[in-house]
């Protein structure tokens, strides 16, 4: 199956290639802020400012913590 596969090759990384990945995926949603406030808001109903002022931030924060985190 295709997460099999994804299991393989991911065990395989190192963790400066996992926190390389995470890094770059913050990077492309604080890129990409505005279309994914958008999705959002019209996803759940949220006000867009909402989403693209403490949601977006709140996500990219994360996924830079665990950049990190996966250094340790």
């Amino acid at each position: 199956s295709a997460a099999e596969q994804a299991f393989v090759s991911w065990s395989r990384t190192t963790p400066a290639q996992r926190s390389g990945y995470l890094l770059r995926i913050a990077d492309r949603i604080e890129a990409e802020a505005k279309e994914f406030a958008a999705l959002e808001a019209l996803n759940c109903g949220k006000p867009i400012n909402a989403v693209l002022n403490d949601e977006i931030p709140a996500i990219v924060d994360c996924y830079r913590f665990f950049a990190g985190a996966v250094r340790s």
